[in-house]
């Protein structure tokens, strides 16, 4: 593009204006070319224009796409050059700039010889939309957060098992913490005893118990009640769970000033738990806090309703419920039940000698007794005052016979040096396969009235009916 002479001055002028506005020209044919405020800004001359010497000056990770946008140009599919790009100051840092611009003429050979284009500094711009990126994704963070403390706060409300509120939490504190193992451990006799465990791909582990030693850092985050982040080393893992370096995260569990447990993550390899990580793993222990007392309320709650509170075994209201079930399910196998009915002998008279508080003792003694002589599967009642009752699924008359048999042996080697006599019972029994015509309240009626015999008959002994 020569510049002739009776066009240099205005040409000149207006290049000063033009370099204001962004505008810049560059010949490609014969190399010259004028830059514009912009690329003087950044500490650029026409020579760092030169050809193609401009492509070096962009990031490395922006110079690809550059060079491909001349590539097509070169090669005639187009003429327009269109382009965000960042370039390096001579002072280090990278700006950000929008070039747009068309080559206007080209040689015979059709290489691109005269391009004008327009240079803009973006990079408020672009700095502003990163930080509303950033905000964005911060939002979206929240967002996933307040989802899953969510799904975590409806299932504390509405499951009463702690082992499922457990997996609940872990699952959903996955989806936000990246953990590679995490577990609930509650307090119990100066331990941590595992509740659950859950791993980064859902699997569980096994139960562990954990002394609480001083100098171990469950003992500090308990006695404190404060969060706390250690970074592992090989040799020793806070829950004693991974021999790998990595992260472990420590959270108390909380109500009002009671701290029930820990919740813990642990991370294996170089990830590293933030302060971010550990403000949302607190929420998700304040709502484990919150489950295992639901749970501990429900269970006590539980055991006031089915409970003999004086002597610890089930009430009459627990065995119905139960018994009934039971029976009927000997209904359709044809299995054969048994019913043992126990009252203690002269029990009121041991309450009028040696005071009702004589006859609380004894009545929590036998039925102690009683709960050690039967099995597992069966049911012990409490039935009423001094009144007790049994009953024995899948059992024949011979196997009734034998629990009133060890009944009796044990109550010989009750002895109470408060009082003058010794502990007896009598014992009514009925044995039966359940039939249409037999329910199971006239089961414990015939067991009842073969109690009166064992009465009638002298006491300290047992009734087959």
């Amino acid at each position: 593009m020569p510049l002739e002479s009776s066009g240099e001055r205005p040409l000149k002028e207006f290049q000063h204006v033009l370099a204001k506005l962004g505008i810049f020209l560059h010949n490609y044919s014969t190399g010259e070319c004028f830059t514009n405020q912009l690329w003087q800004d950044l500490g650029y001359s026409e020579e760092h224009m030169f050809q193609s010497q401009w492509l070096q000056l962009l990031h490395p990770e922006d110079r690809e796409k550059a060079t491909a946008a001349m590539e097509s140009i070169r090669a005639g599919h187009t003429d327009r050059f269109d382009l965000i790009y960042r370039v390096k100051s001579r002072e280090g840092d990278f700006r950000w700039i929008y070039n747009s611009g068309t080559f206007l003429s080209r040689e015979k050979n059709g290489e691109p010889a005269l391009y004008l284009g327009a240079d803009r500094d973006i990079t408020e711009f672009k700095e502003t939309e990163n930080r509303l990126s950033e905000a964005l994704v911060t939002a979206e963070e929240r967002t996933r957060e307040l989802e899953a403390l969510l799904t975590v706060g409806k299932s504390v409300t509405s499951v009463l098992d702690l082992n499922e509120a457990v997996k609940i939490i872990l699952k959903q504190a996955g989806q936000i913490i990246p953990y590679d193992t995490a577990a609930v451990q509650l307090i119990e006799e100066g331990r941590l005893v595992t509740e659950g465990t859950r791993s980064r791909c859902g699997t569980s582990g096994t139960t562990r118990c954990i002394s609480l030693t001083e100098n171990s850092p469950q003992y500090r985050i308990i006695s404190k009640g404060r969060p706390c982040i250690l970074e592992k080393r090989v040799q020793d893992s806070p829950d004693q769970s991974s021999a790998s370096p990595g992260s472990w995260m420590g959270i108390p569990l909380k109500i009002n000033d009671s701290v029930l447990g820990l919740l813990s993550f642990n991370s294996d390899k170089a990830k590293t738990f933030t302060p971010n990580h550990m403000r949302i793993a607190s929420g998700f222990a304040d709502f484990m806090a919150i489950a295992v007392n639901n749970s501990r309320n429900h269970e006590r709650m539980v055991q006031m309703a089915t409970t003999d509170p004086l002597t610890g075994v089930g009430n009459r209201r627990w065995f119905f419920k139960n018994g009934e079930k039971l029976f009927q399910l000997a209904r359709r196998k044809g299995w054969h039940v048994s019913i043992l009915m126990l009252d203690l002998d002269n029990f009121k008279d041991i309450n009028d000698r040696f005071s009702h508080d004589m006859g609380d003792v004894i009545l929590r003694l036998t039925a102690d007794l009683f709960s050690r002589q039967v099995r597992d599967s069966d049911l012990l009642c409490r039935y009423g005052g001094e009144e007790f009752c049994i009953f024995l699924p899948e059992s024949e008359l011979s196997t009734a016979e034998w629990i009133a048999k060890r009944i009796h042996n044990s109550l010989k080697n009750l002895s109470l040096s408060s009082i003058d006599r010794s502990i007896t019972v009598s014992i009514g029994i009925k044995c039966c396969i359940p039939g249409r015509t037999c329910g199971f309240d006239q089961l414990i009626s015939q067991a009842d009235k073969a109690l009166y015999r064992a009465k009638q008959e002298g006491k300290n002994c047992t009734i087959n009916c």
